[in-house]
């Protein structure tokens, strides 16, 4: 499965592998006021690292 990290809801984000409710209310709360343009961007959300992102990003597709 792929999700864009700019539209998805919080329980999809979930999905991923690493992120539980807390990340993924951090996603929404991030793209409320900046928007992902590529899916290395979302490790500007605290806590959200160089080892988690390459656990996720085989699931992240940003629509440009």
């Amino acid at each position: 499965f792929l999700i864009d990290p700019n539209t998805s809801p919080a329980d999809s984000l979930e999905l991923l592998p690493g992120i539980g409710r807390t990340l993924a209310d951090r996603i929404v709360e991030y793209r409320q006021q900046h928007r992902f343009e590529q899916e290395i961007d979302i490790t500007e959300v605290k806590g959200i690292g160089p080892k988690l992102y390459e656990r996720i990003k085989p699931y992240l597709r940003v629509k440009r």
